[in-house]
């Protein structure tokens, strides 16, 4: 929302590079008229409000606008940046204006600098925090079972997670898994699986069909619920009554899976997500040797983390703790990042978020899914903050987009 007069031809080529340079950006604008009687503010930013914006971006045209800018934030309600250009007093005004909304609470950012890509990469930074947080609260994420017992760093209260991160978290009884196992209908379940041709099946026909036939339930809950998420406890319930795990549900994004019954672990899935539109991996901290780091423990992650050719479906012993001969199907794609960011949100007001820098030195899909990471942090620094076993691995650094997402969702960040 530009705020100002179009008085020379200047101002219009402005507009012009501004409106281009923001139409090649990752997200989706809406550009609305210049305006600076307030009157006419005050409208424009109502009918903005009305669209339900992720984020109100204001130009200050040229000085004595300050006001004005004040007026659309306030009235418009949602994340606000200011862009300021080097002339016409645009650097003043909307410096006043960035204050004075800061004073009352606004949660506002102010850029300055000719239309290019430096400052559209901020603003897409910007943008893709506050739709992440407004994505939060409106997903929704399913439970089949529960914790398991002996993660007690991972238990939660539905009502913080929606309160502190915003998340809607329901239960999904088993028996209507069950119910909803029964109606798949065979053809759909050879037409899944005949989308697996160009993966490498390396586990029995049988055994893809029985975890296929879950992911194909789990999936129809999800869509029938509007699911964004689901958090299973694959280990004891679904397995002793399935004999599968949920892992098939790895073959494609259509919800994040919670691990272990992880809910927090699925609301940070989803953050992520929406923060880099991509997947990421979880798994457990296994062993720390100096400064390298092995995470393992996980039978799957998302194939789509990796070419189709690259991703193996295999089957994989059950761990001897929990007495179950029978073999399971894993997804198994292939792992070739680099510089990653583990995250991990935890505290009984899910309030705190550790970051962590890394360097992955090696892959190994023999038995689980195992990295080892070199910690680019302080390791004792990294230790002190280990409050839990689950970590989301996620590709490059990420780390300007989480700290902005902490700021603004109120999250209480420890980066090592």
């Amino acid at each position: 929302m530009p705020i100002g007069t179009v008085s020379s031809p200047e101002v219009n080529r402005d507009l012009r590079r501004i409106k281009h340079e923001i139409a090649s950006a990752e997200f989706e604008p809406i550009f609305l008229s210049p305006e600076i009687h307030e009157l006419e503010v005050i409208r424009t930013a109502e009918a903005a409000r009305k669209t339900d914006p992720d984020l109100l971006l204001l130009v200050p045209l040229h000085g004595g606008s300050a006001q004005q800018q004040v007026l659309a934030a306030e009235t418009c309600k949602t994340f606000t940046v200011i862009w300021s250009l080097p002339r016409r007093f645009s650097m003043p005004s909307g410096a006043i204006a960035y204050g004075a909304l800061v004073e009352r609470g606004t949660i506002v950012k102010y850029v300055y600098g000719n239309p290019g890509l430096q400052v559209i990469a901020k603003l897409e930074d910007y943008a893709r925090v506050a739709y992440a947080i407004n994505r939060l609260r409106t997903s929704r994420i399913g439970v089949i079972g529960r914790v398991l017992p002996n993660m007690v760093a991972s238990e939660y209260d539905v009502n913080v997670i929606r309160s502190n991160l915003g998340p809607h978290v329901t239960t999904v009884e088993i028996a209507d898994l069950q119910d909803t196992l029964r109606k798949v209908r065979e053809g759909d379940l050879d037409r899944a699986i005949s989308g697996l041709d160009n993966f490498r099946l390396k586990a029995s026909a049988p055994r893809i069909r029985d975890a296929m036939r879950v992911h194909l339930a789990v999936k129809k809950i999800t869509e029938e619920r509007k699911l964004d998420a689901m958090a299973m406890e694959c280990w004891t319930e679904i397995l002793r009554l399935f004999q599968v795990t949920p892992c098939m549900g790895y073959v494609e994004d259509a919800y994040a899976i919670g691990c272990e019954g992880d809910v927090v672990g699925a609301a940070l899935l989803l953050m992520i997500e929406y923060l880099t539109d991509k997947p990421a991996v979880m798994l457990d901290v296994f062993s720390l040797t100096g400064s390298i780091l092995k995470m393992s423990g996980m039978c799957s992650a998302p194939a789509s983390i990796s070419k189709v050719s690259d991703v193996t479906i295999c089957e994989m012993a059950i761990p001897p703790m929990f007495n179950i001969k029978q073999r399971v199907v894993a997804v198994r794609p292939a792992i070739k990042w680099k510089t990653v960011t583990l995250l991990r949100i935890s505290g009984k007001n899910v309030n705190k978020l550790h970051l962590v820098h890394g360097r992955i030195l090696g892959v190994d899909r023999e038995h689980y899914v195992e990295i080892k990471i070199k910690l680019t942090g302080k390791v004792d620094h990294f230790i002190e903050n280990l409050h839990g076993h689950l970590y989301a691995v996620v590709p490059g650094d990420i780390s300007d987009r989480v700290k902005l997402f902490c700021e603004w969702a109120g999250l209480r960040l420890v980066e090592t």
